[in-house]
């Protein structure tokens, strides 16, 4: 459901830590006690963790309007006008170091997104490229809200008007400068803005623009990279150990014991390295009747301290598009070795940066793929 700072949030109200192979189930959600009809709204938990700060996280429960079209229709006029987000904003916010959920109250500081009705006809829109900076929760909808978690109060930043009249892919995130917003159109024209936040009032900044349509051409003509993406967690091989004969009721035809090899372990960390000057990076120079044809892209986030986005070309090839040298490098196939005989009919339908964390307060219950097997 969300990640930060090496914390997973799973839709299950788990909280994961991969590094450290601990996890944690939160407590049931507890109803709503306030006067806000949330039949027509639906929460979307985003987890906040700051290890340079504190140990221990919070899980907030954001509302969304609920897209249903039963909701438009036979939700009272009343409700249908009032503005949205509401003020006060009443949030579910689980605190790890007091082991419960709370009711926490935001007041807006400036003017609303809109209507609800409003909301509603733009829920369709993708909820990805939510992400906690300095002390304030970022979360992406038709308009970014900045939840600012120490003094109670949020506000509305709306997108460039570029970006309400192409009505393009918009992801958020944070980077070297602070707070992006990228956007890309059918058509492979990317812009990046970075957010001023300085003397307490909220500007984009156009950063960079460029179309990809003519490099994403250039780099399937050149050499292809297939790595050196990998299953971190190979644990199949000692399932079918503890368990011989049990792969059978998914693929007869199939023995992990066949395939996996000492070199499918993870390589060092030089190995993830990738630079500027690779082979496998193309400029900004193609013929002009070129920049209609090439892949569609969408992204998978941002570099977290360089000014670089990761995007993916149908959840399949990754790419690194670097903003200030206007390149692009291919990052390869992003399905691992062996994946679709590990994850059976799974298909990756999205990725991220994830930057591993070694300190949290989480239980001292193991995940490791040992106690899995004898489990």
């Amino acid at each position: 459901m969300d990640h930060c700072n090496g914390l997973f949030l799973l839709f299950s109200l788990l909280v994961v830590n991969p590094a450290t192979q601990r996890w944690a189930c939160l407590p049931p959600l507890p109803s709503h006690s306030t006067e806000l009809d949330f039949r027509f709204l639906y929460d979307q938990g985003l987890i906040v963790f700051d290890p340079i700060v504190s140990p221990h996280y919070e899980v907030f429960m954001i509302p969304f309007v609920n897209p249903g079209q039963y909701c438009i229709e036979r939700t009272d006029l009343v409700l249908k006008e009032s503005e949205w987000p509401p003020s006060p904003l009443i949030l579910h916010v689980f605190s790890s170091a007091a082991e419960r959920w709370e009711e926490k109250s935001f007041v807006r500081e400036g003017d609303s997104a809109g209507t609800v009705a409003y909301a509603q006809r733009q829920c369709h829109l993708d909820k990805h490229g939510n992400f906690y900076w300095r002390g304030a929760l970022y979360v992406n909808s038709y308009f970014l809200m900045r939840i600012s978690i120490s003094d109670g109060s949020y506000q509305v930043i709306h997108h460039p008007i570029e970006v309400y009249k192409s009505r393009p892919y918009v992801y958020f995130g944070k980077s070297e400068k602070g707070v992006y917003l990228a956007s890309l159109t059918i058509d492979g024209r990317l812009s990046i803005w970075v957010l001023d936040e300085s003397c307490g009032q909220f500007k984009w900044v156009l950063e960079h623009q460029n179309n990809l349509k003519p490099l994403l051409l250039r780099l399937n003509r050149s050499k292809q990279v297939y790595g050196p993406w990998i299953l971190r967690d190979i644990n199949y091989h000692l399932y079918s150990q503890k368990f011989p004969g049990e792969w059978d009721l998914y693929d007869q035809n199939y023995d992990p014991s066949h395939f996996y090899s000492p070199n499918d372990e993870a390589p060092t960390e030089n190995n993830f390295e990738w630079h500027s000057d690779d082979d496998d990076i193309v400029d900004n120079q193609c013929n002009s009747e070129e920049r209609n044809r090439g892949d569609y892209l969408t992204f998978l986030g941002f570099h977290p301290y360089k000014e670089v986005v990761f995007m993916s070309s149908g959840s399949m090839k990754g790419f690194a598009y670097h903003i200030k040298s206007s390149k692009l490098q291919c990052l390869g196939n992003l399905y691992p070795k062996h994946y679709e005989h590990f994850a059976e009919h799974e298909h990756i339908c999205q990725s991220f940066p994830y930057t591993p964390c070694w300190v949290d307060e989480l239980p001292e219950t193991s995940i490791s793929v040992h106690n899995l097997c004898q489990d």
